[in-house]
């Protein structure tokens, strides 16, 4: 299964290192850890909302396919949702993924194309309120909230969370305990089914 996080300018560092470490912490218990992997347009370096520079391992025209595409969120969210680049690989690749997940404000990016409408969906707490612009079903309360298809998570720090949510669902509970453990972060925070 591939999991890729995408990155792009202004990208908040928590809400990608959170459920990229998360995952990774599962993974690498299981050997897997070359199936978790970054994507921007290019390989250059981006710069994080915090000044962190993280280099992508992959640029979207060579990266392998996502079973699972992770979108966080940051200051540059609304840029990112005017980058061709961008939102042409979301589209392309949220067609054929097993799952969609958010972090944070990244669901705007989600809701730009439509993904949310009808949905049950939340954000960072302080911008929640503008997911009604993207005709979501219900605006939810909550760290994590699981549509069939298209997740949530609430914050940066819920990235972490989703993270574990992730290893729950495709790997098992012992795989998201373990990782939680490695992490010492609680498993099992408020989901929202």
């Amino acid at each position: 299964m591939n999991i890729a996080v995408v990155l792009y300018h202004e990208v908040h560092e928590l809400d990608v290192v959170g459920t990229y470490s998360a995952v990774r912490a599962g993974l690498s218990s299981l050997g897997e850890d070359e199936t978790l992997f970054t994507t921007a347009k290019s390989r250059n370096s981006v710069q994080t909302s915090g000044g962190l520079t993280i280099t992508p391992q992959w640029a979207f025209m060579s990266a392998p396919e996502p079973d699972v595409l992770v979108i966080p969120g940051g200051a540059g969210v609304d840029a990112a949702s005017r980058d061709k680049a961008l939102t042409s690989y979301l589209k392309d690749k949220a067609a054929r993924a097993r799952l969609l997940v958010s972090v944070s404000t990244g669901a705007f990016l989600l809701g730009e194309l439509g993904m949310l409408r009808d949905l049950r969906a939340t954000t960072w707490l302080p911008l929640r309120e503008r997911l009604v612009d993207y005709e979501v079903g219900e605006v939810v309360d909550a760290r994590v909230v699981k549509n069939e298809r298209v997740w949530c998570a609430g914050g940066a720090s819920a990235g972490l969370d989703v993270g574990l949510e992730l290893l729950r669902e495709f790997y098992g509970e012992e795989v998201a305990a373990g990782a939680a453990e490695r992490l010492a972060y609680p498993l099992g925070q408020p989901v929202a089914p």
